[in-house]
């Protein structure tokens, strides 16, 4: 009986199977790679939402008090923050935050800045009021996360053996749960990144070396915590898993069953940097750009659809393997 449960039990997911179906997902629906072109199209045509004329006059106040705290010694320093300042100015556009994370629409010109496009200079609007600020940043997230959402559940559909009706309720209730997701991840990585940062500067007042160590010591143990999450928002589009039920499943689909889910991943990751470096190559005033834009989102798209199908294969192997177990206990 064991040995027929061996036999019949699927196999554990593969790094190029996964992605090989993946991108013939992809490829299969190329209507999928869609809404993060529209994203790009936006972002590099759309208007540029500035925050100068809000945040300069601070800037000039900080700066004024910390040159009179500090006096004349400062003054280069003060001088090269002022310039990153007005660099920060020019270059941050507010609809960027468009592009959120971890569940979101990838973005090629999430970080273009202030560059001509083949049409002209695009349009700069000055937000003049903290509270306009506020709900734009507000309406930005909202916005970014539910069309995440729509994309997420769109690729989790390709890897479904049988697809699943779209709703405005379900895509609400996913939405709220990456919200949710977003805001637990957000907490987790303060809660790490803060102290620790604490912690390395303290190094630094002894030594350089050792605030060195210590500044790798934070990324192994980031890493550490991180990769068993790279699933979390899977279990949310894939099972209709709550935040929580995903997150557990996530933990507990790498930690026991699939330690090698950080070559996969990064492997995903060399693939999709390494061809970002060649969308780049075209300025944003030429319209070859539009081919990286076109490229770019095949090649992210092929990727989330690649992760899902990993993942749902990593969940049925985890789920054979459980049950194999539980039977081994009984007999």
């Amino acid at each position: 009986m064991n040995d027929r449960n061996e036999i019949n039990a699927p196999a554990p997911p593969g790094l190029i199977s996964s992605i090989t179906e993946g991108f013939n997902a992809v490829a299969s629906h190329v209507y999928l790679i869609l809404p993060p072109m529209l994203l790009d199209l936006f972002l590099w045509f759309g208007p540029r939402l500035r925050l100068k004329t809000l945040l300069e006059p601070w800037l000039d106040r900080y700066l004024a008090l910390m040159n009179s705290v500090l006096g004349a010694e400062a003054a280069e320093m003060l001088a090269g923050m002022e310039e990153l300042w007005q660099f920060f100015f020019e270059q941050f556009n507010l609809l960027s935050i468009l592009r959120t994370f971890p569940v979101g629409l990838p973005s090629l010109l999430y970080n273009a800045g202030a560059g001509e496009t083949p049409l002209g200079t695009p349009p700069g609007l000055e937000i003049g009021s903290f509270w306009a600020l506020v709900l734009l940043i507000g309406a930005a997230i909202l916005l970014g996360v539910l069309a995440g959402a729509y994309y997420f559940f769109k690729i989790a559909n390709t890897t479904r053996p049988t697809g699943e009706r779209l709703s405005f309720r379900l895509v609400a209730w996913q939405t709220l749960q990456s919200l949710a997701l977003m805001g637990i991840l957000l907490i987790l990585f303060m809660l790490i990144a803060v102290p620790a940062s604490m912690l390395i500067s303290v190094f630094g007042w002894f030594s350089p070396g050792l605030a060195q160590f210590a500044f790798f010591g934070l990324i192994v143990v980031l890493f550490w915590f991180l990769v068993p999450l790279l699933f979390s928002a899977h279990g949310i589009f894939a099972q209709r898993q709550n935040v929580f039920q995903s997150i557990l499943t996530s933990v507990r689909m790498v930690r026991f069953y699939l330690p090698n889910t950080s070559l996969f991943f990064l492997t995903l990751l060399l693939l999709g940097v390494g061809l970002d470096q060649l969308w780049r190559i075209p300025p944003a005033s030429s319209w070859m750009t539009l081919v990286g834009i076109f490229g770019h989102a095949f090649v992210y798209t092929g990727i989330l659809a690649a992760s899902f199908a990993y993942y749902q294969g990593g969940l049925r192997w985890m789920q054979a393997a459980s049950r194999q177990r539980q039977s081994l206990m009984r007999a």
